[in-house]
């Protein structure tokens, strides 16, 4: 199981918090530099970290398993430092590192294409298949049509 985190320290993210936009709960804990607000804590093994947002799940849900990560359901709309359980869900990590779910179903790309795998595009971003054939097919029109202009 990953890194279990205390009832305590649980509790504490569950309840520091401010009324923000759409209803997030705006964690007051300090934030990290990807935006997210940590929490943390300390016990015989020494000093320990987590999200905040991760935390307050495990106080309302229980400890979350191996290979899951607790996900911000819409972030478009809802902040990073939300600590809301309602705006929370559990993805597995293969789904939160391929981005999906990002305010459109899950299995699908933010283009809406079935997303049946993916490749890097040419600044080694993260795409499906099919924008990835896309994107080659638009570059090689954009070059055809500079040659015929020249």
């Amino acid at each position: 199981m990953s890194k279990e985190i205390p009832e305590r320290v649980g509790q504490r993210a569950f309840d520091r918090w401010t009324l923000g936009e759409n209803g997030c709960h705006i964690s007051t804990y300090s934030v990290q530099s990807r935006g997210y607000a940590q929490i943390g804590w300390r016990d015989e093994k020494g000093n320990h970290g987590t999200t905040a947002h991760r935390a307050a799940w495990v106080h309302v849900h229980g400890q979350v398993a191996d290979g899951f990560d607790v996900d911000h359901c819409n972030p478009e709309h809802c902040d990073k430092r939300c600590v809301n359980v309602d705006h929370l869900r559990l993805l597995t990590v293969a789904q939160n590192r391929r981005q999906e779910g990002r305010g459109f179903p899950l299995g699908f790309c933010k283009r809406g294409h079935p997303n049946s795998g993916r490749v890097q595009n040419h600044r080694g971003a993260w795409i499906c298949p099919t924008c990835k054939r896309d994107q080659t097919r638009e570059s090689y029109l954009r070059c055809q049509a500079r040659k015929a202009a020249a």
